[in-house]
């Protein structure tokens, strides 16, 4: 769980950090076994307040998500592509995205290939101060990116570019700071 900034931003004194704990797990595929790496369950430990959907269809130029808002959040999505080419959120004023034809899911300049599992992909993502990560589908990817997250923008949102794609399920769970 170590990531590295290489150059580290501003006046940050350091310019590595630790990542959220995760287990490393090996699953079969139908291409054979994989190492799959998710999130430890005592993450559950640090919710405040939780917030769940499920069943939002959402189109272009929609923002299923415009009421909510956070600092530090795990987001656990269930999403079906139905007719949209491409998909994602806004965090933050970071984008992740998922292209459904390339199977590709995107963010801050990393590709993971993600096929779906019948017409759907789960993503966990992690939002902490100065990181984001992302799990998809029960870890079988994972994309860890130290980010500059400006602490005034706590915008949340979830994008279909064409199309209609729908939100299965969401929960979105505030974090508190595991420092005391």
């Amino acid at each position: 769980g170590w990531m590295n900034w290489g150059n580290s931003p501003g006046d940050m004194p350091f310019s590595q950090q630790m990542g959220f704990p995760c287990t490393l797990s090996l699953e079969t595929f139908p291409e054979g076994i994989r190492m799959c790496k998710y999130p430890v369950r005592e993450i559950g430990y640090l919710y405040e307040k939780t917030v769940e959907k499920q069943g939002i269809s959402v189109k272009p130029g929609e923002n299923p998500l415009a009421d909510l808002e956070g600092e530090l959040l795990d987001i656990d999505v269930e999403i079906e592509a139905g007719s949209s080419s491409e998909f994602g959120f806004d965090i933050r004023g970071h984008k992740i995205s998922y292209a459904v034809g390339d199977e590709d899911l995107s963010f801050n300049g990393t590709h993971a290939l993600l096929p779906m599992v019948d017409g759907k992909i789960t993503l966990r993502i992690l939002v902490d101060r100065t990181s984001i990560e992302i799990f998809g589908n029960g870890g079988r990817i994972s994309i860890s990116s130290c980010v500059l997250l400006n602490p005034e923008n706590r915008y949340l949102g979830f994008f279909s570019s064409s199309g209609t794609a729908k939100l299965a399920k969401v929960k979105i769970s505030c974090l508190k700071s595991a420092w005391k």
